[in-house]
């Protein structure tokens, strides 16, 4: 007989069936009792009302924020009511830059996400607002969990612009910096924005812009010893960075080409992430 684990949350009864294997994978997340509803509320609150003190620092990554919020109400399986997810998809689009001028060629014209507000409505022709991929990327992702489809809204008549983007960001490494203006303003440029890069063009089906093999060379550049890969070559390896790695092979349908051809690179990699678990609270940690 299947086993059946039901929880109580004030008014609500969760129900998880262990041997169903065709649950998804949200559904295997059973919170802790009476947990449920004031993670749900939590979540609405850093999305429509205001958020701490503490979190003004991070007002130009307004977007991410959202991101976490919208992604963890999708996770504990609570559908935000239409209106509500209305009024974030229009917000989103307010923080969608087009029309930029490519740094070189004038003839192309360029377009992605800031992360917010911030700048008021003077934003747009600012010095130091630029479309960042990172924020592109989290718009993108949050978009298609609120149900915007990306083949036909606003952001399709974006695409060619969006994808051009990566091409200025793309560097002769494989590697990708977080804004258009890239090294000369000495951007960021590490496995995290080479994750964010092959998320927008997985989410477009297209990845005519940018150079796959690069980016696999730069991913092997970045190995260290023991099988985890750094965001940088010759650094440290870590959970973050290899995990936009792996993610990103896995995207470009690259995972067994990349580390089953390169010296046991899948067994070092797999004993690495094995031995990040910590004992007491079985939780995973970054390194070392």
């Amino acid at each position: 007989a299947a086993m059946t684990t039901v929880f109580q949350d004030e008014e609500e009864i969760i129900e998880l069936n262990t041997n169903d294997t065709s649950a998804t994978p949200s559904s295997f997340f059973v919170p802790e009792k009476g947990t449920l509803k004031r993670h749900v509320r939590f979540f609405e609150q850093c999305l429509f009302e205001s958020l701490p003190t503490p979190y003004v620092p991070l007002d130009t990554n307004r977007l991410t924020l959202i991101h976490f919020a919208v992604q963890s109400l999708a996770v504990l399986n609570h559908n935000l009511p239409l209106q509500k997810r209305q009024s974030i998809i229009a917000w989103i689009y307010s923080n969608l830059f087009i029309s930029i001028p490519h740094p070189t060629r004038p003839d192309i014209q360029l377009a992605g996400f800031v992360g917010g507000t911030f700048l008021g409505p003077t934003s747009r022709t600012h010095p130091y607002c630029h479309v960042h991929i990172a924020m592109t990327y989290t718009a993108l992702c949050t978009l298609a969990t609120l149900g915007d489809d990306l083949s036909t809204s606003i952001i399709a008549s974006e695409k060619d612009a969006i994808l051009a983007s990566l091409t200025c960001m793309q560097q002769t490494n494989g590697s990708f910096t977080s804004t258009t203006s890239g090294m000369a303003n000495n951007s960021e440029h590490d496995m995290r924005f080479v994750y964010c890069a092959c998320v927008i063009c997985y989410l477009f089906n297209d990845w005519s812009t940018v150079d796959t093999k690069a980016i696999q060379r730069y991913i092997q550049s970045c190995r260290s010893y023991d099988g985890s890969i750094a965001l940088l070559p010759g650094q440290e390896g870590h959970g973050g960075s290899t995990f936009c790695a792996v993610a990103s092979l896995v995207l470009m349908n690259a995972t067994s080409s990349i580390l089953n051809t390169n010296n046991h690179w899948r067994e070092d990699l797999i004993r690495w992430c094995v031995h990040r678990q910590q004992h007491e609270e079985g939780g995973g940690g970054g390194g070392g």
